[in-house]
C-alpha cells in the first residue's frame, strides 16, 4: 500500500515556486511562451467550462462524490447566461479549433499512457502565442471537452438508444456498476478539478485588477507575475492527469481494478494545486488591499474635499458619510420603527452619535430622555434638529449573531434615526471618524448645521451639561453659554433632582455630599443637622456618591434611606449623570484652553473631580447663587464639629460666609489631591494643575478592562489562604508549573528534575507539597484539555493548538492517556492520606515516638513519588505532539511504539504509588485511632479542670487548622476565640440547616431581639458549631447563606473541625441531631447540657443561662397569662400588664369557633369586657392557617400570625421540657407542669383558657358549649 507523503513544512512550502525541479521545467516552458499581443474576454469561456464541470457528475450511486453540486445549482444558470452575453458566439468560433486540438492532443497522448510533462509541453506549444490566462483557460476548456462527452454519455445510457451503444462501446456500464468501487478515484478527481478551478479563477483574477490602482510594476503584483507561469504548468499538467484518469476508464471492463497508487497520484497533485492556490490566493489578497488602500484614500481625499467645500444642503455629506447608493433605504426610524431615505434629513440640524456597540446603559438612558423632552415641543427653536446614530465596528473581526443581536437591541430602544445596519458605512468613512474626528470607543456627537458643515466635533459634553438649550450645539454656542454662565449650584446639580429647585425657591440651604465610608456618612449627617438646629438654618442633604456608581452606592443609598440620614437619588444613572457633568465641564473647558490659572469655574470643577479621586467623603454646602462652601470629608467633619468656635462670626457674617471663613483657618499648605479623569473622553493636557495650590500635578495612565475586573471579581480559591509567602498561591501555582515544564540542559531525567521542584517546594509542609505540585500538574493538563475541547469551534483555541503543533486525533494516544489518568487518580488518594494525616490535632495530642517515625518515613516518601509521577505526566503533556503515521505490518498493533512505552511508564509509577497508598492508608488510619483517644481523652481533662479563663476550653474546642476559627457573622471579619474572652458562651449545636424557619425566627427573638439582650450587651455571645457527616455542596451552601445573616458567631469553616471535636458534641453532650445549646461560663466551665428551652422560655432574661438560673427562674413563676404569653404579641403584654380579661381558644373545627365566638358575643352583650385570642392548636396545618384567615374577616381581629402560633406552641413544649428536666412528672404537684401538659395533649376539637392580667386568676376550660355560663361566671 502507497502511503501519502506528510505535507511539507511551512518554510518548504513558501519556497515552492523556486525548488530546483520547477526551476528547470520553467525554464522549458518560458521557451514556449510567445504572445501575438491578440487577447479575447476569457470569463465567458470560464463560466462554460465551470458549467460542465456542475453538471458532468450525476450518474445513480455517483452523485454524493460532488456533494458540493447541489449547493451550486442555483448559479448555474446564472453563469450560462453570463457565458452567452457580451458576443461570446463569436470568440467561441474563432477558439474552437484550437480547443478541439487541444483536446485531441490530450485524448492521443494521455490514452496511451504517455510521459505527463511531454504532453504537458506538447499543450503549451499548442497555446504558444496566448498570454498565461488564456493559456489555462484553453486548456481547461480542451479538457472539459473530453471529460462532458464521456459524463454525457454515462448519464444517457439507460434511457436514450444512442447513449447506450456508444457506452457499450466504451464499456462504461461495467464501470457505472462498480462506482461504489471506484469512489476514491472519483473522489481524488473531483477535489483535483475543483482545486485546478480555483487556480484558473485566480489568474483571471488577477488579469483583471483595475491598471488605475494598481500598475505591473507594484512589488504585490510583481510578485504574483512572477509565479503565475509556474501557476499555470502545475495546472495543465494536473489537466493531463485528469485525462488520463478519464481515459483510462474506457475499455477497461470488468477485469479492471481500481489501483490506489492512481488515486494518490490525483491526491497528490490536488494537493500541490491547492499549495498554489493558496500563495496565488494571498498574493491576490496583498493586490487587494493595496487596491483597497488607493481607494479608501481616493475616498478619504473626497471626504476631507467635500467637508472643506461649501455646500447648498446637506445631502452631498450625508450620502458621502452614511451611503451614496440609491437603490436601499439606508435609514431606520426609531420612532415609526421603519426604514427612512437620507431625504427626512434634509437641510435639518444633524447630531451624529458615533460609539461602537458598547454604548453604556447610563449614556443611553440619559441621551434618550434629553431628545424625548425635546420632541416634547417640537416648534421650539432648540428642537429642530435630528440625531443620527452612526455604529463604528470592527471590520476586521467576524460580524456574529451576537453583535447583530447587540445592535438590533439598541436600534430597537433608540428613538431617533440610524444607520440600518452597519456594513452600510464604508471603510473611509470610520477611518475618517477616527483620524479627523478622533473616535476612541467613547460616544461623539458630531454636528453638522443645514449645509453639512461640522460647526461642533463634539458636543456630547455640551449635551450632558445643558442639554437641548446648547442647540444649534456650535463651539460658539458653547463659548456663549460658559459666558453667561458662575459656579452655583443650579449649574453644579442641575436638574438631577426636581428638589433642588424647590429648596432653592424656598431660600434653603443645600448640601451635596458623597463618597463610600458609611461610618463618615453617618457622622456627617448627624453632626450637620444638629449644626443646622444650633445656627438655625433650614438644611436639605442630598447624597451624589461616586462616578461609576457600583454596588457600594447602592447599598449607601439604602442605609441612608433607611436611617433617614437624607435625601438620595434613587436612580444610580442620576448619580453617574451628576459625575459625567462634571468630566464633561472639564473637558469643554479643556477644548475652549481654559485652566484652574485663567477661569474660576475650571477651579471650581477641579476641586469637585479631586474630590471624587480621593478615598474619603466630601461636602459642598451652598445657598441660592451665593458662594459654596466645600471640602473634603475630615475637614468639612471637623468644621462643623467645631461650630462653637465659629457660630458668633455665622451670627455676624451669615453662616456661609463664615463657614468658609473656618475652613480657610484650617486649610493646610501641605495636602495631596488626586484627579481621575477618562482616557478615552477626549484629549487631556500634558499639563493640569492643581486646583487648591495651582502646582503641576503628577499623571498616571490608570488601564482597567471590564472582563479582568470581572475575573478578579470571582475568587474561586476562597477557601485557601497564602500565610508567610510575598506570592499569592497563583503566583506560586504558575512558578511550579513552569518549574516543571521548563527543560533544564543536562538534567533531563525524572530524578533530577523531581530534586530540582523539592529544591522550589523546600520552605512548605509535606502535604502542602504535593497540594502544590498536584495543582501546578492541573493547570499544565487543564489548558491542554481546554485546547482540545475547544478546537473545533473556537477560532483562539484552533491558533493556540496549531503553534503548540498539538495532536489532531487523540485516539491514537487512549492508552498513554488511560496510564496518565490511573496516575493521577492513585496521586490523589495518596495526597488526600497524607492531608488527612498532617491535618490531625498534633498541638493538642501527640502519637507515639514508634508511630510518628514510621508515619514520617512514609510521607517522605510518597511525596517523592507523587513529586516525581507529576513530573513524568507533565513532561509527557508538554511532549504530546502531531507525530507522523507509523507503519504496522499487523493491524492489530494500532499503537506506536512511543505510545506504548509512554504508558508503561506511567503504568509503572501508578502501580508504585497505589502500595505506597496501601501502606499509607493503614498508618494513617492508626495514627487517626490513637489521636482521637487522646484528644477525646484531653477533652474529658479540659471541661473537668477550673481555668483563669475561657481561652484554653475554646482553644481546644474549636480547634481547627486554622488561627481564626471563628466569623463575627455581622461583619464577616475571621476572628480568634480571644473575641469571647471572659463572656458567657453559648455553643449553638446544629446541622447546617440549624432550626426549621418558627424556630430560628424566635431564636432570634428571644436572644438578639430581646428587649433585656440591650442590657445584657457584651456579657454573653452565641457561637455556632454546624455539624454533618458527610458536608454536601448543598449544605455548604445553606451554612455559608445563615452564618452570613445571622447575628452571632460561628465557626468559619465546620468541615475542618477535628473529628475528635465533633465526636466529644456527639458522645459527651449527646447532639443527636436535634439542636442544642451548651453554656459555657465566662471561665469555660459547663454550666448548662442544654439551655435551649430556657432561651425559648425567657430569653435573655434567663441570662447567665446555667441550670441553676432555670431553678431559680421557676421558684418565682406561677400558673400565668404573663408566662403563657410572654412577650409574644407587644399588644397582648400590654393588656396583661393592664389586667384585662383574656380569652385564649383553639380548634381547627371552624363550626365550634362560630358558635364559640357566637356565645362570646353574648357574654359581651351582658357587659363584660374580654379580649379574644385564637391560638390554633398543637398540629398547626395549613386548615388552622385559613382559620386565621376566617376569622379575621368575620369574627374578630387577631393578634396571632401564623408565625407566632408557632412561637406559641414552641414555648409551651420548652417549657414541659424544662419541667421534665429538672425532675418533674405530671403526677407530681408541679401545677405549671400539669397545666401545660394538658394543654398540649389536648385534641383539636377546641380547648378554652380565661384569666385576668397577671394574677392567679386563670381557667381551663372543656370544649363543651356549655361552658359559656362558667366563663360569664370567672370573668364576674
Amino acid at each position: 500500500m502507497a502511503l501519502v507523503p506528510s505535507q511539507k513544512a511551512p518554510r518548504r512550502e513558501r519556497n515552492m515556486f523556486t525548488s530546483s525541479d520547477d526551476t528547470a521545467m520553467m525554464k522549458q516552458i518560458q521557451a514556449t511562451h510567445a504572445p501575438d499581443g491578440r487577447e479575447f474576454s476569457v470569463k465567458p469561456l470560464l463560466h462554460i467550462v465551470e458549467d460542465i464541470f456542475l453538471r458532468a457528475t450525476t450518474v445513480p450511486g455517483i452523485t454524493d462524490i460532488v456533494q458540493h453540486q447541489g449547493e451550486h445549482q442555483a448559479q448555474v444558470d446564472e453563469l450560462e447566461e453570463k457565458a452567452l452575453q457580451n458576443g461570446f458566439h463569436e470568440t467561441i468560433e474563432m477558439l474552437s479549433y484550437n480547443i478541439n486540438k487541444i483536446s485531441c492532443e490530450m485524448s492521443c497522448k494521455c490514452s496511451g499512457g504517455g510521459d505527463a510533462h511531454a504532453t504537458t509541453v506538447a499543450i503549451f506549444n499548442l497555446v504558444s502565442n496566448y498570454s498565461w490566462d488564456e493559456k489555462v483557460v484553453l486548456a481547461l476548456a480542451g479538457f472539459a471537452v473530453n471529460y462532458g462527452e464521456f459524463w454525457l454519455v454515462a448519464q444517457l445510457y439507460l434511457t436514450n438508444p444512442l447513449a447506450k451503444a456508444v457506452a457499450l462501446l466504451k464499456q462504461l456500464p461495467d464501470i457505472i456498476e462498480r462506482a461504489d468501487n471506484l469512489k476514491p478515484k472519483f473522489e481524488a478527481l473531483t477535489g483535483l478539478i475543483r482545486a485546478m478551478m480555483d487556480v484558473a479563477k485566480c489568474i483571471v483574477e488577477f488579469k483583471e485588477l483595475p491598471s488605475q490602482y494598481i500598475t505591473p510594476d507594484t512589488p504585490e503584483m510583481l510578485t504574483a507575475t512572477a509565479h503565475i507561469p509556474t501557476a499555470v504548468y502545475w495546472t495543465i499538467r494536473s489537466i493531463v492527469a485528469c485525462a488520463s484518469q478519464i481515459m483510462g476508464l474506457i475499455g477497461m471492463g470488468h477485469e479492471y481494478i481500481a489501483s490506489t497508487t492512481e488515486a494518490w497520484e490525483l491526491s497528490s497533485l490536488a494537493h500541490k494545486v491547492n499549495n498554489i492556490h493558496s500563495h496565488l490566493k494571498k498574493q491576490l489578497t496583498l493586490c487587494f488591499h493595496h487596491i483597497d488602500e488607493k481607494r479608501h484614500i481616493e475616498a478619504f481625499q473626497t471626504l476631507v474635499s467635500l467637508f472643506e467645500a461649501f455646500h447648498m444642503d446637506n445631502m452631498k455629506i450625508l450620502k458621502a458619510l452614511i451611503y451614496a447608493k440609491d437603490d436601499v433605504l439606508p435609514l431606520y426610524d426609531g420612532s415609526a420603527k421603519k426604514r427612512a431615505s437620507l431625504d427626512v434629513l434634509r437641510r435639518r440640524s444633524v447630531l451624529l452619535l458615533i460609539s461602537d456597540l458598547e454604548i453604556s446603559h447610563e449614556e443611553l438612558s440619559m441621551l434618550q430622555q434629553m431628545y424625548t423632552e425635546a420632541r416634547e415641543q417640537p416648534a421650539r427653536p432648540e428642537s429642530q434638529y435630528e440625531v443620527v446614530w452612526l455604529p463604528i465596528v470592527d471590520r476586521s473581526s467576524p460580524w456574529t449573531e451576537l453583535k447583530e443581536k447587540q445592535f438590533e437591541d439598541f436600534q430597537r430602544v433608540m428613538p431617533w434615526y440610524s444607520v440600518y445596519h452597519p456594513s452600510l458605512l464604508d471603510v473611509a468613512v470610520i477611518r475618517y471618524i477616527k483620524e479627523v474626528w478622533h473616535f476612541n470607543k467613547k460616544p461623539l456627537l458630531v454636528v453638522l448645521d443645514q449645509q453639512g458643515k461640522v460647526v461642533n466635533p463634539n458636543a456630547i459634553h455640551m449635551m450632558w451639561i445643558w442639554g437641548s438649550l446648547a442647540f444649534p450645539f456650535t463651539s460658539s454656542r458653547e463659548e456663549a453659554l460658559w459666558r453667561e454662565e458662575t459656579w452655583k449650584i443650579d449649574l453644579l446639580a442641575d436638574s438631577i433632582d426636581p428638589l433642588i429647585q424647590s429648596w432653592m425657591d424656598q431660600k434653603k440651604y443645600i448640601c451635596l455630599y458623597g463618597g463610600e465610608d458609611m461610618e463618615w456618612i453617618r457622622k456627617f449627617t448627624s453632626t450637620a443637622k444638629q449644626v443646622a438646629s444650633e445656627a438655625p438654618i433650614q438644611l436639605e442633604m442630598l447624597y451624589v456618591g461616586k462616578s461609576n456608581p457600583r454596588e457600594k452606592v447602592r447599598k449607601n443609598n439604602s442605609l441612608i434611606e433607611r436611617e433617614k440620614l437624607s435625601h438620595v437619588l434613587q436612580d444610580l444613572t442620576l448619580i453617574w449623570f451628576f459625575w459625567v457633568r462634571l468630566e464633561s465641564m472639564w473637558h469643554s473647558k479643556v477644548q475652549h484652553k481654559r485652566t484652574v490659572e485663567n477661569d474660576p469655574i475650571m477651579q471650581e470643577i477641579m476641586t469637585m473631580l479631586s474630590f471624587d479621586g480621593s478615598d474619603q467623603g466630601w461636602a459642598v454646602i451652598s445657598k441660592g447663587p451665593a458662594e459654596m462652601a466645600k471640602a473634603k470629608g475630615e475637614t468639612i467633619l471637623k468644621t462643623l464639629v467645631e461650630f462653637e468656635l465659629w457660630s458668633a462670626n455665622a451670627n455676624e457674617k451669615g453662616f456661609l460666609p463664615a463657614m468658609i471663613d473656618y475652613l480657610h483657618e484650617l486649610h493646610s499648605p501641605f495636602h495631596c489631591n488626586r484627579l481621575i479623569l477618562p482616557g478615552t473622553t477626549g484629549s487631556i493636557p500634558e499639563r493640569v494643575v492643581c486646583a487648591e495650590c495651582g502646582r503641576p500635578m503628577e499623571k498616571f495612565i490608570i488601564s482597567t478592562q471590564k472582563e479582568n475586573m470581572d475575573a478578579i471579581a470571582k475568587d474561586d480559591v476562597s477557601d485557601i489562604e497564602v500565610v508567610g509567602s510575598q506570592e499569592t498561591l497563583a503566583q506560586i501555582i504558575d512558578r511550579n508549573k513552569i518549574k516543571m515544564l521548563r527543560k533544564h540542559p543536562g538534567k533531563e531525567n525524572l530524578q533530577t528534575r523531581t530534586m530540582i521542584l523539592f529544591d522550589v517546594l523546600g520552605n512548605y509542609r509535606w502535604d502542602v507539597k504535593m497540594v502544590l505540585t498536584l495543582a501546578a500538574f492541573a493547570a499544565a493538563f487543564g489548558e491542554f484539555c481546554i485546547i482540545r475541547q475547544q478546537c473545533p469551534c473556537n477560532p483562539l483555541a484552533v491558533s493556540v493548538s496549531m503553534l503548540k503543533h498539538l495532536p489532531r486525533n487523540l485516539s491514537t494516544l487512549k492508552p498513554q492517556f488511560k496510564a496518565l489518568s490511573l496516575l493521577v487518580r492513585t496521586a490523589m488518594d495518596v495526597t488526600k492520606c497524607i492531608i488527612k494525616l498532617e491535618g490531625l490535632p498534633f498541638r493538642y495530642a501527640r502519637l507515639d515516638d514508634e508511630t510518628m517515625v514510621i508515619a514520617k518515613s512514609w510521607i517522605y516518601v510518597a511525596t517523592y513519588w507523587v513529586t516525581r509521577s507529576m513530573v513524568a505526566c507533565t513532561s509527557q503533556i508538554k511532549d504530546m505532539k502531531a507525530k507522523k503515521p507509523e507503519q504496522h505490518t499487523d493491524f492489530l498493533f494500532r499503537w506506536s511504539d512511543s505510545t506504548l512505552i509512554a504508558a508503561w511508564e506511567l503504568s509503572s509509577l501508578a502501580y508504585k504509588l497505589s502500595i505506597i497508598c496501601s501502606h499509607l492508608r493503614w498508618q494513617v488510619d492508626l495514627c487517626h485511632q490513637q489521636i482521637e483517644e487522646k484528644m477525646h481523652q484531653k477533652l474529658l481533662k479540659v471541661f473537668q479542670e477550673v481555668y483563669p479563663d475561657n481561652q484554653d476550653v475554646l482553644g481546644i474546642l474549636l480547634a481547627t487548622k486554622d488561627e481564626l476559627p471563628l466569623k463575627n457573622s455581622s461583619t464577616q471579619d475571621k476572628v480568634g476565640v480571644s473575641e469571647v474572652k471572659d463572656k458567657v458562651v453559648l455553643i449553638l449545636v446544629s446541622k447546617a440547616e440549624l432550626l426549621p424557619l418558627e424556630g430560628l425566627l424566635l431564636l432570634l427573638e428571644r436572644t438578639y431581639d430581646h428587649h433585656h439582650h440591650k442590657k445584657l450587651e457584651g456579657s454573653y455571645e452565641i457561637v455556632w458549631i454546624s455539624v454533618s457527616e458527610t458536608w454536601t455542596d448543598s449544605e455548604r451552601d445553606m451554612f455559608d447563606f445563615l452564618s452570613n445573616s445571622l447575628p452571632w458567631y460561628s465557626v468559619r469553616r465546620p468541615w475542618a473541625l477535628y473529628s475528635a471535636v465533633v465526636n466529644y458534641i456527639k458522645q459527651e453532650w449527646g447532639y443527636k441531631n436535634a439542636p442544642l445549646i451548651v453554656v459555657l461560663d465566662s471561665q469555660g466551665m459547663v454550666t448548662n447540657s442544654n439551655a435551649m428551652d430556657m432561651v425559648f422560655i425567657w430569653g435573655a432574661r434567663a441570662y447567665p443561662f446555667s441550670s441553676s438560673k432555670e431553678e431559680q427562674l421557676w421558684d418565682e413563676e406561677n400558673w400565668t397569662l404573663k408566662l403563657l404569653l410572654d412577650e409574644i404579641d407587644p399588644l397582648l403584654t400590654t393588656w396583661v400588664e393592664e389586667g384585662r380579661n383574656i380569652c385564649i381558644y383553639g380548634s381547627d373545627n371552624l363550626d365550634w369557633i362560630r358558635e364559640f365566638n357566637a356565645k362570646f358575643e353574648v357574654i359581651r352583650n351582658a357587659g363584660v369586657q374580654l379580649e379574644m385570642v385564637y391560638a390554633g392548636c398543637k398540629d398547626l396545618s395549613q386548615q388552622v392557617r385559613r382559620m386565621l384567615a376566617v376569622i379575621g374577616e368575620e369574627l374578630h381581629r387577631n393578634l396571632f400570625t401564623f408565625t407566632k402560633l408557632h412561637f406559641f406552641w414552641l414555648r409551651l413544649e420548652s417549657i414541659r421540657r424544662s419541667k421534665v428536666k429538672l425532675g418533674q412528672t405530671i403526677h407530681s404537684d408541679d401545677h405549671i407542669l400539669k397545666e401545660v401538659s394538658a394543654l398540649l395533649d389536648t385534641a383539636n376539637e377546641g380547648w378554652v383558657i380565661i384569666g385576668r392580667g397577671n394574677t392567679a386568676d386563670i381557667a381551663r376550660l372543656s370544649a363543651s358549649l356549655g361552658s359559656a355560663n362558667q366563663i360569664h361566671t370567672n370573668t364576674s
